[in-house]
């Protein structure tokens, strides 16, 4: 990985709480299909390194991640 980005976009945390992957509906979220996860145990804000060392590895090589209630 060479950089991470972390947004609370008003839809990504909309979505967030949904629990679930995005669905292939527009070619923004295509560019995503079957190339992102869902990380269930977020546990809020990350302030210890072992929250990001289970974030990385549950992100492994897909391009990214929605964080359950939380954002992307």
């Amino acid at each position: 990985m060479i950089a991470a980005a972390h947004t609370h976009s008003t839809y990504g945390k909309a979505w967030s709480s949904l629990g679930r992957l995005l669905d292939p509906l527009s070619q923004d979220a295509c560019a995503f299909y079957e190339d992102h996860v869902l990380f269930d145990p977020f546990s809020g804000v990350v302030l210890e390194p072992d929250e990001g060392k289970k974030i990385a590895l549950a992100l492994g090589s897909k391009k990214a991640a929605i964080l359950q209630n939380h954002g992307c």
